[in-house]
């Protein structure tokens, strides 16, 4: 049977000094390293592990009250169309190498900081924080139950909670040699650094493996954004995706993906895409790439011209609207919104500011209740909800 789980990962900063020498120290990006991983084998892709746990470097700080926790996944396609998932959780550590340090000290003595005194580090009054990273690596989106995991592992190993049975190192020791995928229909229950981690394989019968929330992602797109991304999709153009997470970048090309059963995505997939390899958007192939938006330039103009971009938190689509509609797409985008309903959990406390059709319509049931005349709705920001309400 296939293991649940193949590598474990720390990255983080080895001392490798900055490309851009611009910006004050503590303002740069730094290259990440590798720092440790087990099991040691050859199978183990260094570089593309580190720059997909880190894509766009490692980040300095000072006097944090705050690690900054962060957690995100990623995907590593290789040559031969095989396939790597990482799940990261990155948050930031006091620096205790003192060669560290006066690495810091030597770029500050260079790049003289008289005009940016809230920038300079003084290893005698600060505290210096760098960023680290912890990863585990599967041959499936496992995200949700190695997401619960790393989320214990911190806690016994950074926040310092004690384990009560055994050691960290035993801990990964059962998860990457003794803890295996249940067969399709199965329930697995195994044992994390601080209690047990449940998850269920999907039937044969059931959809593909997605492990990632459908309600979050047409919550984010709205369900008419959604449908315009699978119709650039089945119409095999070049997407660019651009939110300011890379976790709603992985949410989005993977439900999209999935959306296309029974069909699936066989061209370029690229979810998080470093900005220091944006050159790969002018490949004359179909292509889903998403690019983390705080790191865009204003360069980007030029290649966006030619593709279909999606900014995930605006809800805003370039260069989508001449592509062909999905056939028959009021009543799709009608039989979504009532799916989604029926599933949702949450009711947001105002129409105000909501444009998604899915977030409209969890409001309708309270309204009804509380009595809220109908005639009041009639211009809602959203034409869906008019047709909603005359239903």
């Amino acid at each position: 049977m296939e293991l649940l789980a193949e590598f474990f990962v720390v990255c983080g900063w080895k001392g490798r000094p900055s490309v851009d020498t611009s910006l004050p120290p503590l303002s740069r990006l730094y290259a990440p390293d590798v720092l440790t991983h087990y099991p040691c084998t050859s199978r183990f892709d260094r570089n593309a592990v580190k720059t997909l746990c880190m894509p766009e470097g490692v980040q300095l700080k000072k006097n944090l009250s705050d690690p900054l926790k962060s957690f995100h996944s990623y995907l590593i396609t290789r040559e031969d169309g095989s396939q790597s998932h990482g799940v990261v959780l990155t948050y930031f550590e006091p620096v205790t190498d003192s060669k560290l340090i006066d690495v810091v000290e030597s770029l500050q003595a260079e790049y003289h900081l008289i005009e940016s005194p809230d920038l300079f580090f003084n290893q005698y009054t600060d505290v210096l924080y760098t960023q680290k990273c912890l990863c585990l690596l599967c041959s499936q989106p496992l995200v949700r139950p190695l997401k619960a995991y790393l989320d214990q592992l911190y806690a016994c190993t950074v926040g310092g909670r004690a384990l009560e049975d055994s050691s960290v190192e035993s801990c990964l020791f059962n998860l990457l040699h003794e803890v295996h995928r249940p067969p399709p229909g199965g329930k697995l229950v195994f044992s994390g650094p601080l209690g047990s981690i449940t998850w269920r394989q999907p039937s044969l019968s059931d959809l593909p493996l997605c492990d990632y929330s459908f309600v979050q992602f047409c919550d984010l797109l709205g369900v008419e954004g959604v449908l315009k991304l699978v119709a650039c999709l089945l119409l095999e153009q070049q997407v660019l995706i651009k939110a300011s997470s890379y976790e709603r970048l992985m949410l989005c090309a993977h439900c999209t993906t999935a959306l296309l059963f029974p069909f699936s995505w066989h061209h370029v997939l690229v979810p998080i895409l470093p900005s220091s390899q944006k050159g790969f958007l002018d490949a004359p192939v179909p292509f889903l790439m998403g690019l983390c938006s705080e790191y865009c330039s204003s360069d980007g103009v030029l290649y966006e011209s030619s593709l279909c971009s999606v900014d995930v938190d605006r809800g805003t689509f370039l260069n989508c609207d001449d592509l062909p509609a999905l056939p028959d797409r009021e009543r799709l985008l009608l039989q979504l919104t009532s799916a989604l309903h029926e599933s949702s959990v949450e009711s947001p406390s105002c129409l105000e500011s909501k444009h998604s059709v899915i977030e409209a319509l969890r409001l309708l049931p309270k309204l009804s209740e509380s009595g809220t005349v109908w005639d009041d709705l009639s211009s809602p920001s959203d034409p869906y909800v008019n047709k909603l309400i005359r239903i």
